[in-house]
């Protein structure tokens, strides 16, 4: 009997031990392995963030009573603006201490007790909010140590926990870089053109803030050979700015959205040929530009990577190709000569078809008598005839006749019989000039070239 006695007196006390070494401090102290990314100059953000929970047998809540946070990165005191330290207890947010730098120290917290407890079974957050100055140097860290004391009933406790994650400080703020994914040419009166198409990179910074545009500037030619510059943010919901040239932007009060918070974006800067530009003139215009970020301002100047030629419009490339044979005898009878080709070509960066009315064919030669003229098109389609020297009308057959039409970016190929009769004066020379009367003009009108005219080969 007095062994089942002893034996039930042994199990009472180790139970009140257990109850009782539970009732001593925090269950659980721990850092919560926040990534803070970076901090830009001027910036502020979390940077560590402490769990802290309460799961015992005691009722006893748990009060802070005194704080301490340090700096265990790089981080000088000329980079650090002010320090704060809160407690987060399912979301209601209290500022416990703020300092203006490293180390922060408080000997001993005030204020409303319930502000800084953590109710019983409960769980809470320490955090840890820096802020930077314009200043705070490229590349610098902070990875902050947070030690505190608290009372949890009769009993007391102290811990210490460094941040797992260092914040880096980052000058730079977002990163601009010029696209080459357009080609330069030929352009054509009234065509528009990239001057430069600029990618905006936000980076990963604690902050949420977007990046704006606060100034462009175009240096270029003005009229009449440009007619206007265009400002196109692909973020702002605004439609582009434009302006005369030349000047700078007037953009909206506090800049145009360039890109938002840890995204990226387009700014294209596009410019319009005037209608009446010296022909050959060549375009190569620079962009200087102002980006900001909260207080990071940095300017950027480009040169387009292309450079634009302007000429008149119709085609860009026409060729004359002798068939016959230079100094070639011809018999003084009836006869088809397959005399000479024109090539002819679009090569510039509009989205307009080129239409050929008509060509006019004169004798530069001594042999006048001419039976008749032919026009083939490279596919052996006859597209017109003359019975003198002068114009010559070209139309496709079909259903529709219209004139032959050569696609954006296409070619084509003209073939030019003319048959001699037999009373060539002996001697005469066959030599002739070539004139075509083009128009490149978009059927639906889409695009703002607007070109009839003639070109000589």
């Amino acid at each position: 009997m007095k062994t089942i006695r002893w034996f039930m007196l042994v199990a009472s006390v180790v139970c009140l031990c257990a109850v009782w070494a539970s009732a001593q401090g925090l269950e659980e102290i721990a850092d919560a392995g926040y990534q803070p990314g970076s901090l830009n100059p001027g910036d502020s953000g979390l940077v560590q963030r402490v769990r802290l929970r309460d799961q015992d047998l005691d009722r006893y809540a748990v009060v802070l009573q005194k704080v301490w946070v340090e700096n265990l990165g790089t981080a000088r005191a000329d980079d650090i603006a002010w320090v704060r330290i809160s407690l987060n207890v399912d979301g209601r947010r209290t500022v416990l201490a703020e300092w203006d730098g490293f180390p922060a120290r408080v000997e001993h917290l005030t204020g409303p007790i319930g502000d800084r407890t953590i109710p019983d079974d409960g769980t809470g957050h320490l955090e840890v909010r820096v802020g930077t100055t314009s200043r705070a140097a490229d590349g610098r860290t902070i990875r902050t140590r947070v030690t505190f004391w608290y009372a949890e009933g009769p009993f007391g406790d102290s811990a210490a926990v460094e941040a797992t994650h260092a914040a880096v400080i980052q000058a730079d703020a977002f990163t601009v870089r010029l696209l080459q994914d357009y080609e330069g040419g030929v352009l054509n009166p009234g065509d528009t053109f990239v001057v430069a198409r600029i990618e905006v990179i936000d980076d990963a910074a604690a902050n949420f803030q977007s990046v704006l545009l606060t100034s462009v500037r175009v240096d270029g030619p003005g009229t009449p050979l440009v007619q206007e510059w265009v400002v196109d943010s692909k973020r702002a919901p605004a439609r582009p700015i434009q302006i005369d040239v030349p000047g700078a932007f007037p953009l909206p009060d506090g800049g145009l959205l360039a890109a938002l918070d840890r995204s990226s974006g387009i700014i294209e800067v596009r410019g319009r040929v005037g209608f009446e530009p010296p022909d050959e003139s060549q375009l190569r215009p620079t962009v200087t530009l102002e980006l900001r970020e909260g207080e990071v301002s940095r300017e950027f100047t480009f040169t387009s990577p292309v450079t634009f030629t302007v000429r008149e419009a119709g085609f860009e490339i026409l060729e004359n190709k002798l068939l016959a044979r230079p100094r070639q005898i011809f018999e003084r009878r009836f006869q088809e000569i397959n005399h000479s080709t024109v090539f002819a070509k679009d090569q510039d960066l509009n989205q307009t078809p080129v239409t050929i009315n008509s060509v006019r064919v004169a004798s530069t030669g001594t042999a006048q008598d001419v039976s008749y003229i032919e026009v083939w098109d490279e596919n052996n389609v006859l597209l017109g005839v003359a019975y003198d020297w002068g114009e010559i009308e070209l139309l496709v057959p079909g259903l529709e006749e219209r004139p032959p039409r050569v696609s954006d970016g296409g070619e084509t190929t003209l073939r030019f019989v003319f048959a001699m009769g037999d009373g060539l004066p002996l001697g005469a020379s066959l030599l002739t000039c070539k004139e075509l009367t083009v128009k490149e003009i978009h059927p639906a009108l889409i695009t703002p070239t607007r070109f009839e005219g003639t070109q000589k080969i």
